[in-house]
């Protein structure tokens, strides 16, 4: 007999009106009995608005099958960071996915069933409105809570390198964000970065010129 993990375990949208049939099979020639249980679901909808502070958004599933699609706008050029955490699922995992307008898959994460974490800085294609879909595997039920950051990068800030150094301080205001930092230089010249007082952890790298 089926088990719960190989269940319909993602609900069956009945094409029309009418009286259906469920047929149970044994394998091979084995007998015997299984006991099914029945629901009908509609699933968890929303929306929800990133923001530079962390939109938060509780999601919980109650009936097994259920999945959780938050509709996300986003403009060009605009990009979004996630975190999850709280998660409390009767087992297995569940996943954390992006779904373009047109419903195919993005980007995406598994994690199991107590786990949480921080979920790099999405970039998106193109303007428009994205589904944030949490998508618990097999047969569970449980919670899981999001927090949703506007990410989008820094730009426009300068520093000039000098004989004497030039010191400015920079921010990264926003889990996943990136602040890109100008300066000219010419063939062959050499510079040195030194950092201090940085009040958490990080990195940075010279790129190239576009």
């Amino acid at each position: 007999w089926p088990s719960a993990t190989n269940a319909i375990d993602k609900g069956v949208v009945l094409p029309e009106t009418g009286t259906y049939t469920i047929r149970l099979e044994g394998s091979g020639e084995a007998t015997g009995s299984v006991k099914l249980t029945a629901y009908t679901f509609s699933d968890v909808t929303g929306s929800i608005t990133p923001t530079k502070e962390g939109a938060k958004q509780s999601v919980s599933i109650t009936i097994p099958g259920q999945r959780a699609h938050y509709s996300v706008t986003v403009g060009s050029g605009q990009q979004v960071s996630v975190k999850t955490s709280n998660a409390n699922w009767t087992a297995s995992s569940y996943c954390v996915e992006w779904r373009k307008p047109d419903g195919t898959y993005l980007d995406g994460r598994c994690q199991s069933k107590t786990s949480g974490s921080y979920w790099q800085q999405q970039t998106f294609p193109s303007p428009g409105t994205y589904t944030l879909r949490v998508d618990p595997q097999d047969v569970i039920t449980g919670s899981v809570d999001l927090t949703v950051w506007d990410s989008t990068d820094k730009t426009g800030s300068t520093i000039t390198p000098t004989s004497e150094g030039e010191s400015k301080t920079f921010p990264v205001e926003v889990p996943g964000q990136k602040n890109f930092i100008a300066f000219s230089g010419t063939k062959d010249q050499t510079i040195s970065l030194v950092p201090s007082e940085a009040s958490s952890g990080g990195s940075f790298e010279v790129l190239r010129p576009s």
